[in-house]
């Protein structure tokens, strides 16, 4: 994904399980808490079985994931070579708790280890520091059909960014057919259209370039990007026939760069 410019390269290619990313953390959760995912330990199964989450968290199995709990510090009980357990503070209704663990792998990125890991050795501190790490927006838009694509001959658009525009590309979801997940590509059936925005600001540092884009997806409400959205696609397909108020099911906003999720793996004492 371009952080800090427009065009993609020429040979990249966009594939994604249904539900994007999810594909992943399903096979990592029905390895570790086999019932939480429905049917057996296949493809079809893993992407499409429903969930329980129920089992995620229930008391007596060897492993537990615990939804809704953000970790806000996590640090050796004393020098990391003499140390008997690791003390992970965490933030679950309102509440403060603690958990004391033989180990945790910090699976998440630089950007929040520096912040979370209190004893991180300052020499790692340091070279976190160095990495850029630019803010990116994906907006999934959910469409009742795609006719007005269908009649430009395009599943695809890409555009010289002007001012006010938003984004400078947008492609339909080409449906991954999976086992029982088996959705057709037709311009009369609901569709998903993605855009891809960068947050860029040619002509000043780098480092500035992100704060600044970071400041507008952190500050730009919902609404405001609803109203972007829905004006680009008019100025996109409105002459092939496009009507927001008919045609749009839904927009979800994908922010990335401003919030972030933290996953802690920890084998309790």
């Amino acid at each position: 994904m371009p952080g800090l410019h427009d065009t993609p390269g020429p040979h990249l290619k966009r594939q994604s399980f249904p539900g994007g990313n999810s594909g992943y953390a399903r096979y990592f959760v029905k390895t570790l808490i086999p019932t939480a995912i429905a049917g057996e330990r296949r493809f079809d199964d893993i992407i499409t079985g429903r969930i329980d989450f129920a089992a995620l968290d229930r008391e007596g199995q060897p492993l537990r994931m615990r939804l809704s709990s953000t970790v806000i510090g996590v640090r050796h009980d004393r020098e990391p070579e003499r140390s008997e357990h690791v003390d992970l503070v965490y933030v679950r209704a309102g509440e403060t708790r603690v958990v004391k663990a033989k180990a945790v792998v910090m699976a998440t990125g630089g950007w929040i280890n520096k912040h979370i890991v209190k004893d991180l050795p300052a020499k790692y501190r340091a070279a976190y520091q160095k990495f850029v790490h630019a803010p990116f927006l994906v907006a999934n838009v959910a469409l009742n059909n795609w006719r007005f694509m269908e009649k430009l001959g395009i599943t695809a658009a890409i555009w010289e960014k002007d001012d006010g525009d938003f984004g400078y590309t947008c492609n339909l979801r080409r449906p991954m057919l999976v086992g029982r997940h088996q959705p057709l590509l037709n311009p009369n059936r609901p569709a998903v259209l993605s855009f891809y925005t960068p947050f860029h600001s040619p002509g000043i540092p780098i480092p500035a370039q992100v704060s600044k884009g970071r400041a507008e997806l952190l500050f730009t409400s919902y609404a405001e990007y609803e109203k972007k959205i829905i004006r680009q696609m008019v100025k996109l397909f409105g002459a092939a026939g496009f009507d927001a108020s008919k045609d749009i099911a839904g927009i979800i906003l994908n922010r990335w760069g401003a919030v972030n999720q933290l996953i802690a793996v920890l084998s309790e004492s």
